[in-house]
């Protein structure tokens, strides 16, 4: 045996020192051997005592030593001295330092087995001398080495010569090459009995699997952490391996095959674990299974570039080798001889296919170990975005894919930067922008993040094959996008501050930073791909530069920056809703409502110029969060309600006068007739009275009744209209898309002002009290009448849409698909008009709930059984008189009176729908808006109740919702929104 060790000993020093690279198998023949000699526990034991590899390492030179003084051959041997110095010291620590991100989870020893230390030694052998120039041949030896990347498809742009990226090549694990043999280390006996069952397969069966052993010159293992989460999983069976594409002999023939460690590992821990079942009966089961894989996996990517038609779909490709499959199972298991087949064949009746104990167990496994990397990945994140940095750590450190680790630490990052902004440290938070650049070129290079150039070369989406039906949305691409995103948006706060407290050398550099990324960013054109939602970084860019010279004049414009007229000579600065959006969110920041109201309004002025939204941002929501922290109540202590409401006055007086037509409901400009007929039941219109004593702020029903009597087989109320062209219709939804937003945010913030009615009422002295008693229930007045004629109007919008025909035009697909994006935009458009129904009608009777609860004399609150203005309108209904009454009780804390209005309530509601039937089946878009308002009113009630210690009643509101949905039908297919009453 020791002989043996010095004879293969010798056979590498020889190659070591008299060889210029080429590849010889006796080498990796004799190196395979001295592996398993240095493996102390024997063929699986590779983590066992020490590595051998690094023993290797300890042999030869102890070999090279008396070999110099013995043999003549080796007295001059500084080629093989210096090679193994190369290869031990500095290659193989190097090439992990080179890859230490797509291998961080691996140990060494699992990498460096003998065909793995023999490639590596042929590389550095072929950079040639002198041997002193270690950078160089380091450096050319790894180029040498990294010569797989997998499936990885390369986008192809006028003027770019792209290729993958130098970090996403490495060298996978040989663990067999032609002539040698199987690499001794703990896959050595499924790899030789997989290779047997291989060549035992009948030859049609390889054949159509599109694999020859012939022309297997090596089986290697791809190191790489599997990504389950990576598109490429939708390549049918890529988990159990492929050819490489990028090994190709001279007939065209691929020569290496590659199998994904997760696969073979899934496989061999069946073996380990056993169950109570012999070992060698398990490995041999492996060993099938493991050979169908390979059969599978051949058969998708076929045995060369062009063995796969491209007009073969994927359907037709997976039946081909499905059948195959199954052929493969059914021919191996009578080859199985005595107990183990006897076993098999009653396991392939109980599991209704051969083998189907160890195949399903594999498939078993490998959806437990994707499970639990997004379940790993998903808590790092929350931790990440959390704040906490080393929970994050600890998460992505037991996931092994590197966009995992990558993106929790830019989560992390980016979390810390928003921190440190909050705390007011600036210099610190400037920092906090170079280190995710830094992870987003890493990621980028190693593979983890999406090849930037590939969002505009395949649009978003990530190409499986090469046939018609095999692109899939690649969901990497819209996290870069993000990451990127938030990058600039880190940058763009980061500057705010900045130039909100003058300081102008932090600007500057902030500034350099931003251009530089933005131009990188710029050069992939993201915000170009139409399926990808990417902000152009050149707008973002002079976004955040408009933002800082506003910001900087805001600064030294001190209390004249919360007047409108401070803003108007420097109207350009705010050329987009966006520039808009970052300087009112600075000042709100600030707590500098005076400033950001001027902005508000200015920005509604200025709407025909700039729009009054674009992508995500929105005018509305920036006023409902203006209004939100006006009205926190952690505020009260340092401000007072007289002060507050002041301000709250003049916002909605700004916004009507400079809203003009957005104060109003949308008009559906696509009409050419006028309305035949109107339906609905009685409800708030904006007939209200004008005698400012009597019912001035209640509301009226509107008592049209409808009956179809045009028999023109369209339901409901119709208009006559012009179907106009699907273009035309598109951009008025979208047009009256942005009113309703409008809409419905200003009722959003009349309700946030009703929920504070008690606190704005309360001043003190009755010099003052008076006085601003009045001027609110004028305002409230105002409010209510604007919100009831706002419901009304939407109401006949609802009826002027739906009532609008779409040409069917012809049958062709271009017609066909212009007929069903003006379908699909209609029905989109009601549902908004629905929302902001409801929205408004919920406004409406909060506003009228504060008028009861605040601004009504004792007489009439004691007599408003008969005489209270809010019941004296017999067109409001039962319903909603006794949901004002209930709400008025609870908002001014009137105990003594809620059970009684109550229990009227709960008479008025009981017969009324809960339940809707939706527009997909054919629901009336009013009787939606309907339910949904009651359930909004029972959702406010829920809420109140408890609070002020009302528990029976708030069970007895929820049995009575239950009771509603059960008794009061509406249709098959109702939608209930019953547990929506518990958000």
């Amino acid at each position: 045996m020791e002989s043996e060790r010095i004879e293969d000993l010798n056979q590498v020093l020889g190659y070591l020192n008299f060889s210029s690279g080429k590849s010889d198998l006796k080498f990796l023949s004799a190196l395979n051997r001295l592996y398993l000699s240095a493996l102390d526990g024997g063929d699986r034991s590779v983590y066992a005592g020490m590595p051998a590899w690094l023993k290797i390492q300890q042999w030869l030179l102890e070999r090279l030593e008396s070999l110099r003084r013995s043999n003549p051959a080796f007295a001059e041997s500084e080629q093989a001295s210096r090679v193994i110095e190369l290869v031990w010291r500095s290659l193989l620590p190097d090439y992990l330092d080179f890859h230490s991100d797509l291998l961080f989870h691996q140990e060494p020893q699992g990498i460096f087995n003998s065909l793995f230390l023999g490639r590596a030694i042929e590389a550095t052998l072929k950079q040639g001398g002198p041997w002193e120039q270690f950078d160089r041949i380091v450096a050319g030896a790894i180029g040498e080495l990294n010569d797989y990347v997998g499936y990885r498809p390369v986008a192809t742009l006028e003027g770019h010569d792209l290729e993958p990226y130098e970090h996403e090549w490495l060298r996978p694990i040989p663990l067999f090459i032609r002539g040698v043999g199987v690499a001794y280390g703990p896959y050595h006996e499924l790899i030789e009995r997989t290779l047997v069952v291989l060549q035992e397969t009948s030859g049609w069966i390889l054949s159509a699997a599109q694999f020859d052993l012939s022309r297997l010159d090596e089986l290697a293992l791809d190191p790489r952490a599997y990504d389950f989460d990576h598109p490429v999983n939708t390549r049918p069976n890529y988990y159990f391996g492929q050819w490489d594409p990028h090994r190709i002999d001279g007939s065209g023939y691929y020569r290496r095959f590659v199998l994904q460690q997760v696969t073979v590992d899934a496989l061999m821990a069946r073996v380990r674990h056993g169950g109570g079942l012999s070992r060698d009966e398990l490995l041999t089961e492996a060993a099938a299974v493991l050979a169908g894989t390979i059969l599978m996996a051949s058969g998708i990517c076929g045995a060369s570039p062009n063995s796969i038609a491209s007009t073969t779909t994927i359907m037709e490709l997976l039946s081909h080798v499905a059948a195959y499959r199954d052929a493969f199972y059914v021919e191996y298991l009578p080859k199985l001889k005595g107990v183990h087949g006897q076993r098999l064949e009653a396991e392939a009746k109980i599991r209704r296919q051969p083998l189907g104990g160890a195949r399903q167990e594999l498939n078993t496994t490998l959806g437990r170990l994707r499970a639990a990397q997004v379940e790993r990945i998903q808590v790092a994140r929350i931790f990440a975005r959390m704040g906490s940095a080393n929970a994050a750590k600890e998460e992505a450190d037991d996931v092994q894919v590197p966009s995992a680790r990558i993106l929790c630490r830019i989560d992390c990052l980016l979390t810390i930067g928003n921190q440190l902004l909050m705390r007011g440290q600036l210099e610190r938070a400037a920092e906090i922008p170079g280190q995710i650049e830094d992870l987003v070129l890493r990621g980028i290079a190693c593979g983890a993040l999406v090849d930037p150039w590939n969002i505009l070369g395949f649009g978003g989406n990530f190409n499986r094959f090469s046939t018609n039906d095999a692109s899939v949305p690649d969901d990497r691409v819209h996290e870069l996008v993000e990451i990127m995103e938030m990058s600039f948006g880190l940058l763009s706060r980061i500057w705010r501050e900045a130039a909100a407290r003058d300081l102008e050398e932090l600007c500057d550099r902030t500034e350099g930073q931003f251009s530089k990324l933005s131009q990188w960013w710029r050069q992939y054109a993201a915000h170009e791909v139409s399926e990808v939602h990417a902000t152009d970084p050149k707008v973002a860019l002079e976004s955040s530069q408009h933002v800082a010279r506003a910001l900087r004049l805001w600064h030294r414009g001190g209390a004249a920056a919360g007047d409108l007229r401070f803003w108007t000579p420097h109207a350009e600065i705010f050329d987009s809703p966006k520039a808009y959006a970052l300087v009112i969110e600075a000042l709100l920041d600030r707590e500098d409502f005076v400033g950001s109201r001027a902005l508000l309004i200015h920005w509604l002025s200025q709407v025909p110029r700039v729009g009054i939204s674009s992508g995500t941002i929105a005018y509305s929501d920036f006023a409902r969060r203006w209004m939100e922290r006006l009205l926190d109540p952690a505020r009260r202590t340092s401000t007072n309600a007289m002060e507050t409401w002041e301000s709250i006055e003049k916002f909605f007086g700004y916004l009507e006068s400079n809203g003009e037509d957005y104060w109003q409901a949308p008009r559906f400009q696509l009409l050419k007739g006028p309305l035949k007929g109107s339906s609905g039941r009685t409800d708030l219109e904006s007939n209200l009275e004008d005698d400012p004593q009597e019912n001035r702020y209640g509301a009226a029903y509107d008592g049209f009744s409808y009956t179809d009597t045009t028999d023109d087989g369209v339901e409901g109320p119709v208009y006559q209209n012009d179907t106009g062209s699907d273009e035309e219709f598109i951009a008025e939804s979208k047009r009256i898309g942005e009113h309703l937003l409008f809409l419905s945010g200003l009722a959003h913030m009349w309700k946030q002002v009703a929920e504070s009615g008690a606190w704005l009422s309360k001043v003190r002295g009755p010099s003052k009290a008076l006085p601003h008693r009045a001027r609110m229930k004028d305002a409230f007045g105002s409010w209510i009448s604007s919100s009831v004629s706002q419901r009304e109007g939407l109401m006949r919008l609802l009826d002027q849409v739906r009532g609008h025909s779409i040409a069917t035009g012809g049958t062709d697909a271009d017609s066909m698909m212009r007929y069903d994006r003006q379908r699909v935009a209609k029905e989109s458009l009601i549902e908004k008009i629905i929302a902001t129904a409801v929205e408004t009608t919920d406004a409406s009777l909060m506003l009228l709930g504060v008028q009861f609860a605040f601004f009504q004399s004792p007489q009439e609150i004691k007599d408003n059984t008969t005489q209270a203005w809010w019941q004296s309108q017999d067109s409001i209904s039962l319903d909603d008189r006794c949901a004002i009454e209930l709400y008025g009780h609870l908002m001014s804390e009137r105990s003594g009176r809620v059970a009684e209005s109550f229990q009227r309530f709960i008479d008025a509601i009981g017969d009324q729908p809960l339940l809707y039937v939706s527009l997909a089946r054919g629901g009336d878009p009013k009787e939606i808006v309907y339910a949904r308002s009651r359930r909004r009113t029972l959702t406010h009630l829920l809420t109140w109740l408890p609070r002020q210690g009302f528990y029976l009643l708030s069970a007895d509101l929820i049995a009575m919702a239950r009771k509603m949905e059960i008794q009061n039908h509406v249709g098959d297919g109702a939608v209930t929104e019953f547990d929506d009453l518990f958000q």
